[in-house]
């Protein structure tokens, strides 16, 4: 039997896995993206505002996990024609756009990571990254989703020697910075952790072609958490991390290298690198695959076959393409106005359609 045929692989692992690797990479793995929505609050109101994330996660995921199971959706047109009927190409309209935005915050953060630890230029190191992503989706499903899986499970790996390191060379500081600190002085981060969550969430529907392993109820809903819980874990352990900094850090454009710089450790800072471009990379490879998954479905319902190597290709192309325009306005400016953006229209096309209908759906159907 091989590992991915293992019950806790199938139904808890690779969903997981998979949806942690989309939403880890760029913003979230440099630390961009926990600095901008969680951490600036201070050490206890950000604390607050990763939990609102987790469960928010958990309860989205898991309804969403459970809602396309009863009605066997594993795509997510076939899982928003039934949700939302003829409207079901709003959230595709949606999806796209966050795609080619994350594409661009991925050639954003690539540029940068890759040039400072290899020294590779941007004009080479965006468009080679970029490649990378194109050639690992004309791998198929199984490829995509054994190196989803197995990478994920390094860049735990990394992150937990990263913490393990941080907390014993300066574990006083952030105990003080906790201790000094006022506490929840206003509800911004309620806000902010929703907004995280939010546009995070939504990839959840791209992603259904790892939940066919899914057999009942109890599956989807402990699926749904314990995905929810394993894609907030790197955020807490960032955020650990960024009180030792506190507030200096707030405007670095990669947070977790700052903090790496400073432990003068370069062996760290290359080992985190590596794992970061290819996290980098999983989020690309993860949110095409489910345009692919897709498209697929299409076709096999009007033709009778899938998606061609050459569509495949196209697809990705054209997508890198329209990213590598948008990158040029940086990174930290793709993650503080575009994901704010499209959070909400999520939350209207997707979020509250699946915790109303999709909610109810899943009551009533037995």
């Amino acid at each position: 039997m091989g590992v991915m045929d293992n019950r806790f692989v199938r139904v808890y692992l690779l969903p997981a896995a998979v949806f942690q690797s989309v939403i880890i990479g760029a913003g979230y793995g440099t630390g961009r993206e926990v600095m901008e929505y969680i951490s600036r609050h201070g050490p206890v109101a950000g604390l607050c505002a990763a939990l609102v994330i987790a469960l928010a996660f958990g309860a989205v995921l898991a309804t969403t996990f459970e809602f396309a199971r009863k009605i066997g959706a594993y795509d997510y047109r076939t899982f928003f024609k039934a949700l939302l009927g003829k409207y079901w190409f709003l959230f595709e309209l949606l999806f796209i756009t966050s795609m080619i935005v994350t594409l661009a915050v991925i050639g954003s953060a690539a540029g940068i990571v890759l040039n400072d630890s290899l020294g590779v230029r941007p004009s080479i190191g965006v468009p080679l990254t970029l490649a990378v992503v194109v050639l690992a989706n004309m791998s198929g499903r199984q490829f995509v989703n054994r190196f989803l899986t197995s990478w994920a499970m390094l860049f735990m790996s990394v992150l937990a020697a990263y913490l393990a390191i941080v907390m014993a060379t300066n574990g006083s500081a952030i105990l003080k910075a906790f201790a000094s600190d006022s506490g929840v002085q206003n509800f911004e981060w309620l806000k902010t952790g929703l907004q995280f969550a939010m546009f995070n969430v939504a990839v959840a529907p791209a992603l259904l072609y790892t939940v066919r392993g899914h057999k009942s109820s109890r599956d989807a809903i402990a699926s749904g958490f314990f995905t929810g819980l394993f894609g907030v874990l790197p955020a807490i352990a960032f955020h650990l991390t960024f009180m030792t900094a506190f507030p200096d850090i707030i405007d670095k454009a990669l947070p977790v290298y700052a903090v790496i710089e400073g432990l003068g450790m370069p062996f760290l800072l290359g080992a985190y690198g590596i794992a970061l471009c290819g996290t980098i990379i999983q989020t690309g490879v993860g949110m095409l695959q489910g345009v692919n998954e897709r498209l697929d479905s299409w076709l096999v319902e009007k033709n009778g076959s899938g998606l061609s190597l050459i569509a495949r290709t196209g697809v990705a192309g054209f997508a890198v393409v329209a990213s590598l325009l948008l990158a040029q306005l940086g990174i930290v400016a793709l993650v503080a106005k575009g994901y704010s953006l499209l959070s909400l229209g999520f939350m209207l096309v997707f979020v509250l359609p699946v915790m109303t209908v999709g909610l109810w759906r899943c009551i009533r159907v037995r």
